[in-house]
């Protein structure tokens, strides 16, 4: 039982959380990425938690993440609920860097909504403060001069509060920003190495 793990990945949406989670180093573990969704069944906190107590309790290693865990009470919830200790590993608190990687996958045929997805980064990042293995947010672009419109687009309404304006201008932007796509989406989609 000393070789089990239990690792918790923290990050905003965007921050990298899946592709780090994904790593041949996690093969064998019992994973779930967002443990509060199950995917086309909805939420189901309880189930997953339930599957990784009882994965532990058979001798299994498990990785989760959620973009809730940017909450330390839903990190000790967690820790109690499962109650083993969660190695934590920690994406930095950059907000923007993930809004960019939510456009990325916006436009990469990810059907995320946006605006959504900024929401809760705006949201989360006044809350987390990552405390030990950092890990940084790697961006991805586009490599078309529509990304830039796209990403001018998403600054004007990442830039405002959460409320009526906003709203607004998210609404008149969400047809620039399907406009662009469709003409990246004609022109082909090239992803820039990570820088």
């Amino acid at each position: 039982m000393n070789n089990i793990r239990l690792i918790g990945v923290v990050g905003l949406p965007g921050s990298g959380k899946s592709t780090f989670f994904n790593g041949m180093e996690y093969a064998g573990f019992i994973k779930k990425d967002d443990i509060g969704d199950s995917g086309k069944h909805g939420k189901d906190w309880q189930g997953n938690e339930e599957e990784i107590h009882n994965g532990i309790k058979n001798g299994q290693s498990a990785i989760a993440s959620d973009i809730e865990f940017c909450n330390p009470y839903m990190r000790n919830a967690f820790e109690e609920h499962i109650g083993w200790r969660v190695e934590w590993v920690y994406f930095e608190n950059a907000p923007w860097k993930c809004a960019l990687n939510c456009l990325y996958r916006y436009y990469s045929g990810q059907n995320r909504p946006l605006h959504t997805e900024i929401r809760k980064i705006k949201r989360l990042s006044l809350i987390h403060q990552p405390s030990q293995l950092i890990l940084p947010v790697i961006n991805q672009e586009i490599a078309t001069s529509s990304w830039e419109c796209a990403v001018s687009c998403l600054h004007r309404f990442y830039c405002l509060d959460d409320g009526d304006e906003a709203h607004e201008v998210y609404g008149s932007l969400k047809p620039d920003l399907e406009r662009i796509k469709k003409l990246a989406e004609a022109g082909g989609l090239v992803a820039l190495n990570a820088h």
